[in-house]
């Protein structure tokens, strides 16, 4: 669609609402190219090459582009399993036609998840600053060489009005904005998210990966323990994966031995299982995990001073198996691959968060997640609200508000647009949850300890190793003419 042509579709939007007075009148966004009073677009400058490369740091997939997505209407669904059947009632017969012992009655528990709600909003724009251009020296041929907030993930990603260039069209670059501080939300809600914090029917957040993978499982109905359901936490208390004993072996090697009995024992094999962890974490193991896992449970008849005996090994195996762990992204534990999924959002401490931490080391948690079990059956995914649901479109084209309410995404996002004259923005809304059906084969190593060289750049602004810089904008050069004397 062309800028002119953009236009006209809004106008004509905005003539159908009847002019609405919803947008204060005032602008704030800050544009790409023409200029007004005050300032001149963040590109119109004069000759710049064609080629604009991004240094910003997006949000790599993580878990969030690793689950799968599905539409639902339901607010409040209820997830059946079977927890157990009690003890027999009675003794044994003494006689061949005396009474039997009777079984004990079968138990279940009802878990549940509810929708988020999340809204962002575009920032207010002037229409009429659509595809304006300064002079010939405002660049309309600047091309973006890489997006590392794009993607077609229907949650992440809302698509934007205007095309994906947000180097030549106002709308995709404040929609673009936007969606910077969508992904940068849910990335960390999959992890932190919890319906404590809502602020009433406004603001939602469901329940992330932190309240799902827990030994505290209740139904939902009566508040009562269902133990049969609890994930295995164990607590690495700080320690550091490089210290001299083996222990983060113990603890994930036990980790998928626990998951992987009760999985056979249930008759849930096979699981596909992924582990989650930041980037960092998963390097500072792989460092070491090669080595240690030649020669885990090896004795060694050398003076080992105190620490776990360790054996004899081929260094250059261990160097290859290492490689290939990181290439590949994996763990390999008692002969099995597990993938490792890198996620930002995990939260990570460090030393000005706790004193167990010292300066340069941090802290944050590891994750056993389920993706599948019977060989392919999804438990662990995301829904969404679906508002392409017939009863909301019909209702939307009864109360003709098809050019000022709009649906994206496969319905996963619903948009409204404010207005008062040709000043106009755009707000947006989706409803996703996460869904742990099998919180019994998930588990977590929480507090465990890594001291990298250096630490990574991160997405989140407020985050101590976020960077950015530059100008939102040029300033006018000063321009004179007869009626300005």
């Amino acid at each position: 669609m062309s800028d002119k042509q953009l236009v006209d579709s809004l106008l004509e939007a905005i003539k159908e609402r009847g002019l609405k007075h919803d947008a204060s009148g005032t602008p704030t966004a800050v544009y790409g190219h023409g200029q007004d009073a005050t300032q001149r677009g963040l590109f119109t400058f004069p000759g710049v090459a064609p080629e604009v490369f991004s240094t910003i740091v997006g949000t790599e997939p993580g878990m969030i582009g690793v689950l799968p997505k599905y539409p639902s209407v339901y607010t409040n669904p209820t997830y059946f399993s079977i927890t157990g059947i009690q003890a027999d009632i009675g003794s044994e017969p003494s006689t061949v036609c005396g009474a039997a012992p009777t079984a004990g009655y079968m138990k279940g528990c009802k878990l549940t998840s509810p929708f988020g709600r999340f809204r962002r909003q575009t920032r207010e724009i002037y229409l009429d600053r659509i595809g304006a251009r300064v002079d010939l020296s405002d660049p309309d041929y600047l091309q973006l060489m890489n997006n590392p907030i794009g993607g077609n993930d229907p949650i992440l990603n809302p698509s934007p009005f205007g095309g994906n260039n947000p180097l030549t069209n106002e709308i995709a670059k404040v929609t673009i904005e936007m969606g910077f501080s969508i992904n940068n939300l849910l990335n960390r809600q999959l992890w932190i998210g919890s319906p404590a914090n809502n602020n009433g029917e406004a603001y939602k957040e469901f329940a992330g990966f932190d309240l799902l993978v827990a030994a505290n499982q209740v139904d939902c109905e009566t508040n009562t323990a269902c133990p049969s359901l609890y994930s295995d936490i164990k607590d690495f208390a700080y320690g550091r994966v490089d210290a001299a004993s083996s222990a983060i072996i113990d603890y994930l090697t036990y980790l998928t031995r626990y998951t992987g009995k009760l999985a056979r024992s249930t008759g849930l094999d096979p699981v596909t299982w992924v582990f989650a962890m930041r980037e960092e974490l998963f390097y500072e193991i792989s460092q070491i995990w090669a080595c240690r896992y030649y020669t885990y449970r090896c004795q060694s008849n050398a003076d080992t001073g105190g620490l776990d005996p360790v054996g004899s090994f081929d260094s250059a195996a261990a160097v290859t198996l290492r490689d290939d762990m990181r290439n590949g992204r994996y763990l390999i534990i008692d002969g099995k691959k597990f993938p490792v999924v890198f996620d930002d959002g995990i939260p990570e401490e460090d030393s000005t968060d706790t004193g167990n931490l010292a300066d340069g080391c941090f802290a944050s948690d590891i994750y056993l997640i389920p993706l599948t079990v019977l060989g392919g059956k999804p438990v662990t995914f995301m829904e969404y609200f679906d508002h392409t649901n017939k009863d909301l479109a019909t209702a939307l084209g009864e109360g003709k508000l098809a050019n000022t309410v709009g649906v994206t995404n496969n319905g996963a996002w619903i948009w409204v647009v404010y207005q008062t004259g040709l000043c106009a923005f755009w707000q947006w809304k989706v409803e996703p949850r996460v869904v742990l059906r099998t919180p019994q084969l998930a588990g977590k190593i929480t507090n465990v300890a890594y001291c990298p060289l250096q630490h990574t750049r991160q997405p989140f602004p407020e985050d101590g190793y976020f960077k950015n810089g530059g100008i939102t904008h040029e300033d006018n050069p000063t321009r004179y003419a007869g009626w300005n004397q």
